[in-house]
Formats: structure tokens, sequence, C-alpha cells
């Protein structure tokens, strides 16, 4: 079963894409970008079987702590949810007009799920349809940027979410 992305609008969050002071709005990205960062919540929470319900009222409660923080978000079952999309985020200080941040819905210690790395691969593709993003973008985790330990446990998956091959490419858009 093929995912989709869930647009912002059904996940209770306003059509308008706004900076931190929720008044203005953010720029749309440039197109052809060449970064992916990869990030994960750094909470204790084990986000393990949670409901879409549950991941959407969790992206309205991020929402109310700082506005539209990643492009999108993908949940342990594979679920695509549009948070800033093609709107600048603010993800990593520096990076924010350069690339997309994509946070995967894991608690410490929770490795990535099959179904978010299948989910992350049917994302590249259709950004790369979109031409939002170039063929081969650097795809990085959050601590290659900054001195974080964001993302964690997912980041030893990093290095599948670099292998981009036609097959998939072809699968996904």
């Amino acid at each position: 079963c093929m995912p989709r992305i869930i647009p912002r609008i059904e996940t209770g969050l306003p059509a308008r894409v706004t900076n931190i002071d929720h008044i203005t709005s953010r720029p749309v990205l440039q197109l052809n970008r060449g970064l992916i960062v990869a990030h994960y919540t750094g909470s204790k929470t084990k986000y393990h079987g949670w409901s879409i319900s549950q991941v959407m009222k969790l992206i309205l409660s991020l929402n109310r702590w700082k506005a539209n923080e990643y492009n999108y978000v993908i949940d342990q079952r594979g679920n695509v949810y549009e948070f800033a999309g093609e709107y600048r985020a603010a993800h990593a200080k520096g990076y924010n007009d350069t690339g997309y941040g994509v946070l995967f819905l894991n608690g410490v210690g929770e490795p990535m799920t099959d179904a978010q790395l299948a989910s992350f691969h049917y994302l590249f593709g259709c950004l790369l349809w979109a031409g939002r993003v170039q063929p081969r973008p650097m795809v990085v985790g959050h601590k290659e940027l900054a001195a974080t330990a964001c993302p964690d446990r997912i980041f030893w998956r990093i290095s599948e979410m670099r292998e981009y091959s036609p097959e998939w490419h072809a699968k996904a858009a």
C-alpha cells in the first residue's frame, strides 16, 4: 500500500504557513534543494502504535511551541504528514533555506521502522517529481550539522536513506 502525504489542513494546522510569531508568513523554499535533514523527537515518549489521531494532536502541540518547525513528519506506521511542506521550516539553524527537515516520530532509543524508511523514499520521490529536491541531495542526520544527539538511534539507517537507485525513483514517482 502506497503511503500518502497527509495535508497540513487535515492535521488541523492552518492553511497559511507562518513564522514562529504565528503572524508573518514563511517563504516557499526555492526549487532544486540539495539537502534533506533527518530529525527525531528527543523525547522519552514511545511512539510505537500511536494512531493517526494521536500523531495529529502531537503535531498541533509542536506547532504551538515552535510554528512549522519541520517540513514533514513520518510516524512509525509510515504515515507522512505535511508540516511546513514546501515552505521554509525551522529545523536546523543555518540550513532552513537550503533543505527540508523530516521529523521521524521516534522517542529516545526507538529505531526507525521499515515503514518509515519506505515512506521516506516515497516522500523523496514526490519531492523529486515536483522539482523540490535535486536527484541526489545530501541526506544527513541533524547531528552532522550541529552539536546534538539528534537523530539518535534512527541515525544508523541514514545510510539506507542515502541509497538512491533508479528502481525506487520509478516506484516512488
